[in-house]
């Protein structure tokens, strides 16, 4: 169990009201861009994430062949038969691989991609508080312009008052 990006997942989601589901996608997107970078390419590399204990494991999936051209997609039959005497040419294994081997600039790259996520989410509407969402009925007046909520201004004329709903003169 990785008790510590739990945790993180966690805050995120009370304090950001990011949600866990798209917090995992970007962890998983950021490993495929890992991968991508240390490997050169990542069309055969699957992620998985539990969502209940955060534990994720990276995989690529390679296609049993008599001689291997692409050793990025491709594995030598008698390799594949090590593995498991059951395989044969045309059968698709999965190959884990060790995340931790990545490279300096691949795992900064997935870093990245997980703070992008995080920053776009944060910018939307559905990741605000809903009291910011809403109108406020109480309203500010000052001589030509009228203040409803935090973050909404409404131009008016002098002696009128704008709440939520109404219209007043003063």
């Amino acid at each position: 169990m990785n008790k510590e990006l739990l945790e993180a997942m966690e805050v995120l989601e009370k304090e950001k009201n990011i949600s866990k589901d798209t917090l995992i996608e970007a962890i998983e997107n950021s490993l495929l861009t890992a991968c991508k970078n240390h490997f050169g390419k990542a069309d055969n590399v699957k992620v998985t994430m539990n969502p209940e204990t955060c534990d994720f494991a990276v995989y690529a999936e390679k296609t049993v062949v008599e001689n291997v051209e692409d050793d990025i997609m491709e594995i030598s039959l008698t390799e594949a038969k090590m593995m498991s005497p059951r395989y044969e040419a045309g059968d698709v294994v999965q190959i884990p691989l060790d995340s931790k081997k990545f490279g300096r600039i691949a795992t900064q790259n997935a870093k990245n991609v997980i703070l992008q996520k995080i920053r776009e989410e944060e910018r939307t509407p559905k990741s605000r508080p809903s009291s910011d969402r809403r109108l406020q009925p109480a309203c500010v007046k000052s001589e030509s312009l009228v203040i409803v909520g935090q973050h909404t201004t409404v131009n008016t004329f002098p002696g009128l008052v704008h709440t939520a709903r109404h219209t007043m003169r003063v």
